[in-house]
């Protein structure tokens, strides 16, 4: 078994390990868009066989909050073979624990020991919350406004100190998505992308009072039925629950000793 980078040829590939392995048919490695993204902007690889057959993938990427381990996929009839552990040492060199890395790890059996045995600590679930958004709380003090995706990622990089995310709202924007803003009267308090089914991800102030800012961007969506990742903590969960939203799945945020991932953004679990 080879580990090797990948390039576009690839793509074709990537797409039937990701398929395989149950993942959708956007937003995933099964879509070449996202995977031409993620090629563009961290490391990806790929393990090949002898007989040339790709039998799984990886990708890491840097984001504002660290270096993430966005996509390890392997091909079901590869599994117990050793194969995600020879791709995740080759995206992330170095000792078990460097610092700064994290992601989001689904409930496969083989998923967190292997994050484990990397040094990343389990932290949190990450809920997918699906309902409707006009069951929500009036927040008055707050005001979403739709807007392009360059004026969002320049939102972002304001809130998160000049991290670059234009490539990641343009992506969003191609994926039937736009930029959101949510101001508390003049202060930006969030920047987002979102469509009509899902609000994508949204990037808080970091006030603990500005969580309620996620209220104002799902009930902007516009969706009757919406889909929202929010970590466990994340301030609102509990009122979201009590007005009838339900979880739908969750993942599990996992990352390095040194590292804490904020609690009222909205995930992408692939891109953060």
């Amino acid at each position: 078994m080879i580990i090797r980078d990948a390039t576009t040829l690839d793509l074709e590939a990537i797409a039937t390990v990701s398929l395989a392995a149950g993942q959708p048919a956007t937003d995933s490695g099964a879509d070449a868009r996202y995977t031409n993204l993620v090629l563009g902007q961290g490391s990806v690889v790929v393990a090949v066989q002898p007989d040339g057959v790709v039998a799984g993938w990886g990708a890491a990427r840097p984001t504002p909050v660290g270096a993430m381990l966005s996509d390890l996929f392997v091909d079901p009839g590869q599994h117990g073979r050793g194969v995600g552990g020879r791709l995740l040492r080759r995206l992330w060199p170095g000792r078990p624990g460097t610092p700064g890395r994290f992601t989001f790890s689904s409930r496969h059996p083989s998923a967190l020991p292997l994050y484990a045995k990397a040094g990343l600590l389990p932290r949190w679930p990450l809920l997918y919350l699906t309902g409707d958004p006009q069951h929500l709380p009036v927040v008055p003090a707050m005001r979403a406004t739709v807007v392009g995706a360059d004026q969002a990622a320049a939102a972002d990089a304001h809130l998160t100190t000049n991290r670059e995310r234009t490539a990641d709202y343009r992506y969003w924007a191609g994926s039937g998505g736009t930029g959101l803003l949510v101001h508390d009267g003049d202060r930006l308090v969030a920047a987002g992308a979102g469509r009509h089914d899902e609000l994508t991800h949204l990037t808080c102030s970091g006030a603990d009072q500005d969580a309620v800012a996620v209220v104002a961007a799902l009930a902007r969506v516009g969706g009757s039925q919406v889909t929202v990742r929010l970590p466990g903590p994340h301030p609102m969960v509990g009122e979201l629950l009590r007005r009838g939203w339900r979880v739908e799945d969750y993942d599990l945020a996992m990352t390095t000793p040194d590292l804490q991932l904020p609690t009222t953004w909205a995930y992408s679990p692939g891109l953060a």
